[in-house]
């Protein structure tokens, strides 16, 4: 269950200016992200709490895609790793005026630093952005900062949250470059399961952080690198 702090604290992420966005009005975004997914919920409703403009498609086709991204100006969009590794090797994206596009963002699953690269430099962007986040943690908890871009890590952690890296087997907090499980604890984190205690518990420690099931490391400069899967939620 999310409550109204939980999507209070994700919107005030939307309107910080470096893991958000530049609130502008006129700015224009296209998201093709399903609302059955909490990815695409709560980036959608972040998006309107920034007054932009939203161009929704309900499945993906690629030329309505590049063509909305022309006709709409649009400056922002959103994609999952499978459409950025198809918009990676497509011929198609130089047919069409793209120039006021200034950020593909990846979320949903990791991005290899490859197709990151292919695809910021098919579109002529700097880079891509990546966030990380799980339906328990309301969004990303984990967004590249758009000032402190590193390639093939999907972020550092958001304002008003903490993360540690834990040896899942001994349970000790472990150092940068140290491979473990990612523990989160924060405004968004959910505040149970529906009617499932037992499952709650599981996920949730009496200290009140929240074991993500993914294996990850941070660098010196708290960058976060997604390595496998511990378990699924």
């Amino acid at each position: 269950m999310l409550t109204h702090k939980n999507i209070v604290a994700r919107f005030s992420h939307c309107k910080d200016p470096t893991f958000g966005n530049a609130i502008n009005p006129t700015t224009a975004i296209l998201t093709v992200i399903p609302f059955h997914h909490g990815f695409g919920m709560s980036t959608t409703l972040g998006y309107l709490t920034c007054g932009f403009r939203i161009a929704l498609m309900y499945t993906f086709e690629e030329k309505l895609f590049l063509q909305s991204l022309q006709d709409y100006k649009v400056e922002s969009t959103l994609l999952v790793p499978t459409l950025m590794t198809f918009f990676a090797k497509s011929a198609l994206v130089e047919k069409y005026d793209l120039s006021h596009l200034k950020e593909i963002a990846s979320g949903g699953a990791p991005l290899s630093k490859e197709i990151g690269e292919m695809v910021a430099k098919r579109f002529k962007l700097n880079f891509v952005r990546q966030g990380y986040g799980l339906t328990e943690t309301t969004s990303a908890v984990l967004i590249t900062p758009d000032t402190d871009v590193r390639p093939g890590s999907t972020g550092k952690i958001v304002p008003f949250h903490a993360v540690k890296v834990v040896d899942p087997t001994t349970g000790k907090i472990l150092g940068p470059n140290e491979t473990g499980e990612l523990y989160f604890k924060g405004d968004m984190i959910m505040k149970s399961y529906c009617n499932n205690d037992e499952a709650t518990k599981a996920i949730i420690n009496k200290d009140g952080w929240l074991r993500s099931g993914d294996i990850a490391y941070y660098d010196n400069d708290g960058h976060f690198y997604i390595v496998d899967r511990l378990k699924s939620l």
